[in-house]
């Protein structure tokens, strides 16, 4: 295609947060919020709609929004309180693409304008925004809830709080402030990970429940990291990969009077070693390499937590794919972790 018929643009990705539980008063639809997180700009906005009293433009736009219970006495359509049902949310994409002229003046999307390099590569971003779009609103509920003091925004599945899974409605790439939509996301069934079952794995969960086994708390933080991750949540994950490498690993230390090389352990005479102590030979107390265990990264992990803990510092050294590194590196240790665990705790593994 011609260079003249190209175009160097800014662009965003754009989606719809489907909520509950969320009440705002009429002053507030069209407003927003900027900031930047993950290194990335964002905007997560009420939408606009014209207040009247019988509210029908509300109703045009999907049951956008109703009026809630107990009117205030001399309430206008302003201070009214609405209750609404999505927001709107976009993620801008850091550096500017270029495409063809032709593609932001059709509906979308047009595969055959585009060419099959420019379309693999906007299908990518499509993909990769939805799950920077989902941490994005995360963050900011987070953030509604520790200001407000309520967590009282829910999602259709009717869960809350940090256990709850978003549910969005992604819209595409667009061109801000217009929201001009060129690109639309690649249709799929799901974009997250899948738990896979077969009979072997069956029968041992039945095993297992029917021996009345609760899963080890470092395996349930482990479970919490993952949702932290999913969530955007940097520090979350942090904290709960850490919390669960160190139970399993003092248990672990505590457990073996002999390290695996035949010398004495003499951690265990400590009330309480650090984790940095226990970590310091980990390779010959339990017999694990530190490459299958990935010490360097845990002990990375630890830093990162202290450092959050103990110095307060509000903004982590880590963006998203760090924390995911550290996750992988942490669910390592405690695999291999819980091998030594169980061969000398005396008992047979729940797990096998």
């Amino acid at each position: 295609m011609a260079t003249s018929s190209m175009r160097q643009i800014d662009a965003g990705f754009w989606g719809q947060a489907i909520v509950q539980g969320l009440e705002v008063t009429g002053n507030l639809f069209g407003e927003r919020h900027r900031f930047e997180f993950d290194g990335h700009r964002v905007e997560i906005a009420i939408p606009a709609v014209t207040l009247g009293e019988d509210l029908r433009p509300i109703d045009k736009q999907r049951h956008f929004a109703e009026f809630s219970s107990g009117l205030a006495e001399n309430s206008t359509p302003e201070t009214n309180s609405y209750v609404i049902s999505y927001l709107d949310a976009t993620v801008m994409i850091p550096d500017q693409l270029l495409v063809p002229q032709a593609l932001l003046e059709l509906p979308p999307k047009h595969p055959e304008i585009a060419g099959s390099a420019l379309s693999a590569q906007l299908d990518e971003l499509t993909i990769d925004y939805e799950q920077r779009l989902a941490g994005t609103v995360a963050h900011w509920n987070d953030v509604v809830g520790w200001i407000t003091g309520s967590r009282a925004i829910d999602t259709p599945g009717g869960l809350s709080g940090r256990e709850a899974e978003m549910s969005f409605r992604f819209k595409g790439l667009v061109v801000p402030p217009a929201q001009e939509r060129f690109w639309t996301p690649v249709s799929i069934i799901a974009f997250q990970r899948r738990t896979e079952l077969n009979k072997t794995t069956w029968a041992t969960i039945g095993s297992v429940l029917a021996a009345g086994h609760d899963a080890p708390v470092w395996s349930r933080l482990l479970d919490g990291a993952y949702r932290y991750l999913q969530r955007w949540d940097v520090s979350g994950c942090i904290l709960s990969c850490a919390i669960a490498c160190e139970t399993l690993a003092k248990q672990i230390n505590a457990l073996l009077p002999v390290r695996a090389d035949g010398a004495p352990n003499t951690h265990p005479s400590k009330r309480k070693p650090g984790m940095a102590v226990v970590l310091s030979d980990w390779d010959k107390l339990t017999g694990i390499s530190d490459r299958d265990a990935r010490t360097v990264e845990i002990r990375e992990l630890v830093k990162v937590r202290n450092d959050l803990m103990h110095e307060g510092r509000a903004k982590l050294p880590l963006g998203h794919a760090e924390a995911r590194r550290l996750f992988v590196a942490a669910a390592q240790f405690i695999r291999e972790g819980e091998n030594v665990y169980y061969r000398h705790k005396g008992e047979r593994d729940p797990r096998r």
